[in-house]
């Protein structure tokens, strides 16, 4: 996880910079056109999305990034309680306020979820803009497993 939040980071910090509209010059435009850059959302494998959205491993206790179900209820078939932008948010910015390795090692394990840089985008919701691709929900159909298995 520290490896891709090093990578991440100067790109954050620079789309957190032309967040706000940003004029850029063209031959079209020699004044300036107004441009806003964001990262919409993020698509991917469940091993990628939850490197990336911040969120443990799909055989960790708390796997889901969209509700609250543990893996011993996986059984069941039952969607857990849906997650939220400020649950996830929030778990994200006290993981990475607990200070040591081994607090945060804990705090992940219970919660489910560790900082991740994308989470620094003051528009960005770790739960609703995190999508699984279609190539591995339809083609592959591993979603199916995500809970049963």
């Amino acid at each position: 996880m520290i490896t891709i939040n090093n990578i991440m980071r100067p790109l954050m910090a620079k789309l957190i910079l032309l967040s706000p509209a940003t004029k850029i010059k063209t031959p079209n435009h020699p004044h300036g056109q107004s441009v806003v850059i964001k990262i919409v959302c993020l698509i991917g494998d469940i091993v990628a999305t939850h490197k990336v959205g911040g969120f443990m491993s799909h055989s960790a206790k708390k796997f889901c990034s969209w509700c609250e179900l543990q893996d011993h209820e996986r059984e069941e078939l039952k969607l857990g309680k849906p997650c939220n932008q400020m649950l996830a948010l929030g778990a994200s910015h006290q993981w990475y306020n607990t200070g040591t390795l081994r607090l945060q090692q804990m705090f992940a394990k219970r919660s489910g979820i560790r900082l991740s840089e994308i989470n620094c985008l003051p528009y960005w919701d770790p739960v609703t803009n995190i999508a699984l691709g279609p190539l591995y929900n339809w083609y592959e159909g591993v979603l199916q497993h995500h809970v049963c298995h």
